[in-house]
């Protein structure tokens, strides 16, 4: 996953986290660390484009965050879907995506064998 994306996505949970805080509080400080880890990735990204020469550190310090982002985006995602539930429509504000059932197959009777047996009259034969 590229980095845009990752953090876009990263950005929407810790957001979902903050407005529905009444419902999992237990969460706030998690997703704080992780908007705080967002401001910072944003801050190293201008770096890396500025600074050529330090390049290689800004990459080193990118990579530790999305390493600590990333387990804290599991975490709080973790602790999103045990909160609501796997089904709840509710994880779509949080960038998550219900678990759906599909639709009940339709199920053929059966044929019965007298039908699977008789010659067919076709007059070209």
């Amino acid at each position: 996953m590229a980095r845009g994306r990752k953090f876009t996505k990263w950005r929407h949970i810790a957001n979902g986290v903050v407005a529905n805080a009444d419902d999992v509080p237990y969460l706030g400080t998690f997703a704080q660390r992780l908007t705080t880890l967002l401001g910072d990735a944003e801050v190293e990204e201008n770096r890396q484009l500025a600074f050529a020469a330090s390049k290689q550190e800004a990459s080193q310090r990118l990579v530790e965050i999305e390493t600590e982002g990333g387990r804290l985006a599991t975490l709080l995602t973790a602790g999103v879907v045990q909160h609501y539930g796997s089904n709840s429509e509710k994880l779509t504000e949080f960038g998550l995506k219900p678990f759906r059932t599909g639709r009940p197959r339709v199920v053929q009777p059966p044929v019965p064998e007298e039908a699977k047996a008789e010659p067919t009259n076709d007059p070209q034969d």
